[in-house]
């Protein structure tokens, strides 16, 4: 079973420094699991806002997975997923050098994976950011600890520093 977890934090210029910056630095790389049902795949996705004080808020529960989500591709590859990352404006600023896919990881059974990117975006005058945490393991069955137990055993970190 390939199980993902998505956790994208968004802030804005508020949590820059200071408290705010303290707050979003204190969300962890990944959040215990919910039930799923046994099958081939299971995808989590939370969400931790600045207006929300960090919180997390589950946004999706699945059984499917995405062929790709905030410009992170996923290809399953027989018993294994492999792992890129292309990146658009849609990504945030600054511009990677990512514009055509890059597979950064590979993954079999017993694997956990994990990519993190970042962005930055401007629009009518207001500045907004967003750091995307995947996690990625490829398991038997899904315990709630699965992420949260253990290191992952690759990582690809995509973040820049965002200004």
């Amino acid at each position: 079973m390939i199980v993902v977890q998505k956790i994208k934090l968004a802030w804005t210029k508020g949590s820059r420094g200071g408290e705010g910056a303290q707050r979003r630095a204190a969300v962890p790389l990944a959040f215990e699991l919910p039930a799923f049902p046994a099958g081939d795949a299971a995808y989590h996705a939370i969400l931790c806002n600045e207006r929300d004080g960090f919180a997390p808020r589950d946004m999706a529960r699945q059984t499917t997975l995405p062929e790709h989500d905030a410009c992170v591709l996923f290809e399953v590859r027989g018993d294994g997923i492999r792992i890129g990352y292309q990146w658009s404006p849609a990504c945030g600023a600054p511009e990677r050098d990512f514009a055509s896919p890059q597979w950064l990881m590979e993954l079999r059974a017993g694997d956990f994976g994990r990519l993190l990117h970042n962005g930055r975006f401007s629009g009518e005058g207001n500045w907004s950011y967003q750091q995307i945490v995947f996690n990625v393991a490829i398991v038997d069955a899904v315990t709630s600890d699965l992420f949260t137990r253990a290191a992952p055993t690759v990582t690809a970190d995509l973040r820049e520093r965002l200004r």
